[in-house]
């Protein structure tokens, strides 16, 4: 554990001890949390500091009052000019723009607000067999952290939801598709993914830097199938017919990826996984990682300045920081978000996202549902695709009879606010337009309150830093799982420690021989699985 000291100066004020670090780090969201725990296990003397009083930053989850004084304080913030005197951590709120709240402010309890954990970066979900589950095993973080599957994704397509097929049975059980298109889908898949493993991006040549679109035309399959291998399967967000701009190579990486993903942790189960409690749980689970190997934590402390020095012949090099206090630490590298040196924020993503709490679930029998609306398949939305995610009491981010749905697309007009871009599926989900078989005579529920904010993820082209020493870590971005998070985390780490390795195992390996972390989540996932009927 850390040996953080807090010593009294002559004034009677609290010095932190030790005074100088390898790492020094500003805010605890997920990018950041991930390099300090990699640092930490690397031996290294890590500081994490952060303005705020709770983890996670952009990436925190949040209660149902808390969710609403966060709108304030961005509406606030929007409203006032910056007066230069900020720390340095501040701007990071400038990612956050255009907030509208509907409905008013739940009249809750103390305990009753606590039973929510509402993201802001939503929705997130973790690919079975994808990086997220991998780097939590390798860094033992995932000891402190728990997941559910989703059970269910549906694509809207021909005004109507088709299922995307969690199996080769859930194929051929699927009422509502022809037989001939069910034998085009595997035969599709099967073929794909055979030659993806036989070829690599080489061998596979011209072949492979064909439009992915293409290539389904060339097929002769239905757009309506096209649509899910693009969209449900491999998760594209836009127009791939108006403008092509996936090769089948990469096409074939995401496909590989949902397919290996698909049973991963149990026979018929999806390729997607939820944490419980939120999102805002997978920082503090880095967080934890990192303290246990040594890193010092130290929350609702803002930097005021940066401390930089001029060396010959070299780039200039950040030495410390000051915090707000007066007290100068020192650090040889330190990790910001790229919100802080960026020029223009709204250079980069422009993201809609949303939130509703609604009172009943959209479909009968399911809890956790991701929904995806391909371009062009809502009016108005014809550029991009959106995605809604509903997750219910299970995974304990709400109360009992309660509902969160996220909602996210990628703004491409800066006049649309969030709030604009994103009704209209919140009305398609919630109103009587819903058309599905496993909603029939279902009451639709009702949305108790709602926030839509538009999210500023910086291009990190204008994200300058000033010293060669600094490295950045994003906010959230539109993909739906973590690994542009993990793989920037990764290039920091590296930038700083290039003989080092991400998350190296321990002298006597992270896991016991008769300690089998896959199989934990494995177990842990199963018995939701078994469970989940008796969890809303």
């Amino acid at each position: 554990a850390s040996k953080l000291k807090m010593e009294r100066d002559g004034n009677g004020d609290q010095r932190i001890q030790p005074t100088d670090y390898d790492l020094v780090l500003l805010g605890t969201g997920l990018g950041q949390a991930l390099v300090a725990a990699a640092a930490a296990k690397n031996g290294k003397q890590v500081l994490h500091l952060d303005r705020e009083k709770e983890y996670g930053g952009h990436w925190r989850s949040l209660t149902a009052k808390g969710l609403h004084k966060w709108a304030q304080k961005v509406q606030e913030r929007c409203n006032r000019p910056t007066d230069g005197n900020e720390d340095v951590q501040e701007k990071e709120w400038d990612v956050y723009s255009d907030v509208e709240v509907t409905g008013d402010e739940l009249e809750l309890t103390d305990r009753e607000d606590k039973d929510y954990c509402i993201d802001l970066a939503a929705p997130k979900l973790a690919y079975c067999a994808g990086e997220l589950v991998q780097t939590l095993i390798d860094s033992g973080a995932c000891k402190y952290v728990e997941f559910k599957p989703l059970e269910g994704s549906y694509l809207w397509t021909a005004s109507k939801f088709i299922r995307i097929p969690a199996s080769r049975a859930e194929v051929f059980r699927d009422k509502n598709m022809p037989l001939v298109h069910k034998r085009m889908l595997m035969r599709y898949l099967q073929d794909a993914m055979a030659e993806h493993d036989l070829q690599s991006s080489e061998e596979m040549g011209d072949r492979g830097k064909e439009m992915f679109v293409d290539q389904l035309k060339e097929t002769g399959m239905p757009e309506e199938l096209q649509d899910l291998l693009m969209y449900g399967v491999a998760l594209l967000t836009t127009d791939e017919r108006k403008i092509p701009s996936t090769c089948v190579q990469e096409a074939m990486l995401r496909i590989k990826q949902y397919v290996a993903s698909v049973g991963k942790f149990g026979q018929g189960q999806g390729a997607f996984l939820l944490a419980y409690y939120g999102n805002g749980d997978l920082p503090q689970a880095f967080c934890r990682t990192a303290a246990v190997k040594g890193a010092t934590y130290i929350l609702s402390e803002a930097v005021s300045e940066l401390l930089f020095e001029e060396k010959e012949r070299t780039q200039k090099q950040c030495i410390g920081v000051r915090l707000d206090t007066g007290q100068v630490l020192g650090c040889k590298q330190l990790v910001v978000s790229s919100a802080t040196f960026s020029e223009e924020p709204s250079n980069g993503q422009v993201i809609s996202r949303g939130v509703c709490i609604l009172d009943g679930s959209i479909l009968p029998e399911e809890s956790q549902v991701l929904f995806i609306f391909p371009p062009n398949s809502v009016p108005e939305h014809e550029s991009r695709a959106a995605r809604a995610l509903q997750v219910g009491s299970s995974c304990q981010v709400c109360p009992r009879g309660k509902y969160l749905l996220y909602l996210a697309i990628e703004n491409t007009m800066e006049e649309k606010s969030a709030r604009t871009d994103l009704e209209p599926f919140v009305q398609l989900l919630c109103g009587s337009s819903f058309n599905s078989r496993e909603s029939h005579d279902h009451t639709r529920p009702t949305v108790l309150y709602a926030a839509y904010y538009k999210e500023n993820v910086p291009d990190p082209r204008s994200s300058i830093l000033p010293a060669g020493n600094i490295a950045s870590v994003s906010p959230p971005d539109a993909t739906i799982d973590f690994g542009t998070v993990i793989q920037e985390a990764r290039a920091s780490f590296q930038k700083f420690y290039p003989g080092a390795q991400f998350f190296a195992p321990d002298a006597a390996g992270i896991v016991s021989p008769d300690d089998d972390i896959e199989g934990l989540i494995l177990e842990q996932v199963m018995e939701d699985v078994h469970a989940h009927r008796y969890a809303e």
